[in-house]
């Protein structure tokens, strides 16, 4: 695969390759703001600030308000250890809700994505969870056994290039498949995105699954922008 390594004024090393440009930038350097952003063009993939109390905080979509956050806070209250699946890493955010005896697999297609979590970023090397990085979702899970996730989470849509093979019905009887509980595990979908409305998909496959379906839509605070987050 062809990757370039380039610079610009504002940025820390980026990388280009076939899934598009991936940056880093830092932003208040200095400050007690200080923060770092993974972009994919001008896409945010997520952010950390850089201090060491607020670096542990989840931001962006991810905030413990958002739809992901109320979930993964729910999974945190059973005493058992969890099993969280990620599809999409970003910065490596979700990883800052792991405990110890937690396992994250984050499913991730892009290895430049993977290098820059665990490179720039400490979310996942910060997390007390035990996690795993791996590739291709759709591929990975059809062959995997059942892993007995509590909860999915689909966060790979706030792109303009959207992977709808994630969204099918042949898809979430795979993710179904998964879970440790189909009755009581979660599918949590970032659906977030400037271009197009993923909110009708998710509901139509709720429908045709006979789930109980929850949208939260949260906006501005003192940690990060938050979208719109449907569980399921």
């Amino acid at each position: 695969m062809a990757q370039f390594k380039t610079y610009d004024a504002e940025a820390i090393p980026y990388e280009r390759n076939f899934y598009g440009v991936l940056k880093v930038k830092d932003f208040e350097v200095g400050s007690a703001d200080y923060i770092r952003e993974l972009l994919h063009g001008r896409i945010l993939h997520g952010s950390q600030f850089q201090d060491s109390i607020r670096r542990k905080m989840p931001t962006t979509y991810f905030v413990r308000e958002s739809g992901i956050g109320i979930a993964l806070n729910h999974i945190c209250k059973i005493d058992e250890p969890a099993r969280i699946a990620v599809v999409g890493l970003g910065a490596g955010t979700l990883a800052t809700y792991g405990r110890p005896g937690d396992y994250y697999c984050f499913y991730e297609i892009n290895p430049d994505v993977i290098e820059i979590a665990q490179k720039y970023f400490s979310y996942l090397r910060d997390s007390p969870a035990k996690s795993s990085r791996t590739g291709r979702c759709a591929h990975r899970m059809e062959r995997q056994q059942a892993q007995k996730y509590d909860l999915i989470a689909l966060d790979a849509f706030t792109g303009d290039a959207i992977p709808v093979h994630l969204l099918t019905k042949e898809a979430f009887e795979v993710y179904f498949r998964h879970l440790r509980d189909p009755n009581r595990g979660i599918i949590a979908v970032q659906a977030t995105n400037t271009y197009v409305d993923l909110l009708p998909v998710a509901h139509q496959l709720a429908a045709h699954f006979q789930l109980q379906a929850k949208v939260v839509t949260s906006h501005f605070n003192d940690w990060g922008w938050l979208g719109q987050t449907g569980y399921y």
